[in-house]
């Protein structure tokens, strides 16, 4: 793929070596996905603990083989899938059908596809005592009044909530 100050190709070492003696800037693609408390290679898949693992909930974060072209995003989109937020390092959260998982991973230039897992969503930070603030998100198209009613039936005071932004609503409270 060309993005007029580099390419993306796929290349043998030897074809590696002779571009990088003529001069050519050569560099492997980054595979590593990071979030705020996880980050991991694909090509290893993440180690997390079982308590943080969540299966199949229809979403999804789904890895490109390179920066991220407009085409692709219209590929996958055309294939079924909902487009919600870019991860670091070629990637975006993904809401899919089992079918159109199996047809977005079947493209050329998706390099890899795993559950969104909880692990992934929690922040830096969040404390252990005392009253604890959190912004909780749910993307949308989803029952945000019941994820609500869930929270404050948790013991939650609920300072306020905000509309849905491009991709998510959210739920500011404070729990003790």
């Amino acid at each position: 793929k060309d993005y007029g100050s580099f390419i993306l190709t796929s290349m043998n070492q030897g074809m590696r070596d002779q571009l990088a003696y003529a001069g050519f800037d050569v560099q492997a693609v980054n595979s590593n996905i990071k979030f705020s408390t996880v980050a991991f290679d694909t090509s290893e898949g993440p180690s997390l603990p079982s308590n943080l693992k969540g299966g199949e909930t229809g979403y999804y974060v789904v890895q490109f083989i390179g920066p991220i072209s407009e085409d692709w995003k219209a590929d996958v989109q055309g294939k079924g899938a909902r487009l919600f937020n870019a991860v670091n390092n070629n990637a975006f959260i993904m809401k899919m059908s089992p079918s159109a998982k199996n047809a977005v991973g079947a493209l050329p230039y998706v390099n890899w596809i795993g559950n969104y897992e909880p692990a992934y969503k929690l922040a830096d930070g969040i404390g252990t005592s005392g009253v604890i603030s959190l912004d909780v998100r749910t993307f949308n198209g989803e029952d945000f009044n019941t994820v609500l009613g869930q929270i404050k039936g948790l013991g939650a005071s609920v300072r306020y909530t905000t509309p849905s932004d491009t991709w998510a609503n959210s739920i500011v409270l404070d729990i003790a």
